[in-house]
């Protein structure tokens, strides 16, 4: 899938919306702010509310991109789609009841609000990218646990202080490491897989270890490839059989 030409801006907008509507609507009503792959885009597990109903925000692409709030209560369930185009966070977020002002942290490299009025300009093809990057993301990690047993996996979630998808793993006793799908940041505009470890180690080849922070893998040496999973799922092998040698 080809990214929009404009892929780094679509990418913090949809960070920001991640971080400012999503996350802040679950935090404020059960205290956890990390977010899940959906069907077509990204949303947050199904929560309940402060009058006993359930709600699931999301975002996905229809004829365009929205976020849709889903609700199950007593009375009947029920969904409103909200366009993400044309729109501002204030009025996306003021639809769904969220507090902009309220006092709200995903970690301390959650991305600045800026100014809530502004025009949101989502491409829905930019939220497709995302959402296939996860889905990607999350079936590498999963056969790359499954595949080599390793010890004490966490889930894999969505975090959207880095808007990416990640979890750690116990490669070995003692040592650790994380498995992640990012959509990009300063650092790396376009989207990558990485592997992370906790500690200095940096064990076999030097050539893999070819991030400051481990190793990573960048989106056109994944998805250009005849078998993406398969070859995504290789790179996260490769770290997990360095480190856990």
């Amino acid at each position: 899938m080809t990214l929009p030409a404009d892929w780094p801006e679509q990418r913090e907008t949809l960070r920001c919306i991640a971080t400012h509507v999503l996350a802040r609507a679950r935090f404020a009503a059960s205290g956890r702010f990390s977010l899940e792959p959906t069907a077509g885009g990204f949303g947050t597990p199904t929560f309940t509310t402060s009058d006993g109903s359930f709600r699931r925000l999301r975002i996905t692409v229809g004829a365009g991109a929205y976020l849709v709030d889903e609700q199950i209560a007593a009375a009947g369930a029920a969904a409103r789609y909200l366009p993400l185009f044309g729109t501002t966070i204030a009025a996306v977020a003021d639809a769904i009841g969220v507090d902009l002002d309220a006092e709200f942290s995903a970690g301390h490299e959650s991305p600045v609000l800026g100014d809530p009025d502004r025009e949101l300009d989502v491409d829905p093809s930019a939220v497709a990218v995302v959402a296939a990057w996860y889905v990607l993301g999350a079936q590498a990690i999963d056969r790359s646990i499954d595949v080599l047993t390793v010890r004490a996996p966490s889930v894999a979630r969505v975090w959207p202080e880095h808007f990416d998808l990640a979890t750690d793993i116990e490669v070995a006793p003692g040592r650790r490491c994380n498995l992640g799908a990012s959509p990009g940041d300063e650092w790396y505009p376009t989207p990558y897989l990485y592997v992370g470890p906790w500690g200095e180690e940096r064990p076999g080849d030097d050539g893999y270890w070819n991030a400051p922070f481990g190793a990573v893998r960048g989106y056109a040496d994944i998805v250009d490839t005849e078998a993406p999973l398969f070859t995504a799922t290789a790179f996260f092998h490769g770290g997990i059989h360095r480190l856990g040698a």
